[in-house]
């Protein structure tokens, strides 16, 4: 599992740039990343976050594994109703978002989008229902580790 060690170049750099944030990694210390195996695992949970709390994300995602026998995997996903996806706590529209990724995941290798630039990418995902320039900025941040990715225009939308 990688981890963000605050001796790293760029926490170093975002510690000397912003005090408030120095005194806040000095405090947490070095950061264990998890990432999902699967690219296409990396969106769902995306998807399924979005709006959420993380304890509630967390929830529904565990409802979707137990009914995808513990992989979330396109064609497992796919195979599902998207009312059997709703009932494990979000929104019909979610539903059918986890649905059409599914389906797209079955034709197109969503792990090749690591040799893509980041606009490539985003423009592909960004044809799919439901993923936004936010979910595709996660994606690229965190499981392509594309370091050079700050979605601002997440906090922008609450002002």
């Amino acid at each position: 599992m990688p981890i963000i060690m605050l001796e790293s170049p760029e926490a170093q750099n975002l510690m000397e740039r912003d005090y408030r944030l120095r005194h806040l990694m000095q405090a947490v210390g070095d950061l264990e990343c998890r990432k999902p195996e699967l690219a296409f695992h990396s969106l769902a949970h995306s998807i399924i976050e979005q709006m959420l709390s993380m304890k509630v994300g967390r929830a529904i995602e565990e409802r979707l594994l137990d009914l995808c026998e513990d992989e979330l995997i396109p064609d497992r996903v796919a195979r599902l109703a998207p009312e059997s996806i709703k009932a494990c706590g979000m929104s019909m529209r979610k539903a059918q978002y986890l649905h059409s990724l599914a389906e797209y995941a079955l034709t197109y290798d969503l792990e090749s989008f690591a040799n893509l630039p980041d606009a490539a990418v985003g423009g592909e995902l960004q044809k799919l229902p439901g993923i936004g320039k936010w979910i595709c900025d996660m994606f690229l941040l965190f499981y392509l580790g594309r370091s050079d990715i700050l979605p601002v225009e997440d906090g922008n939308h609450r002002m």
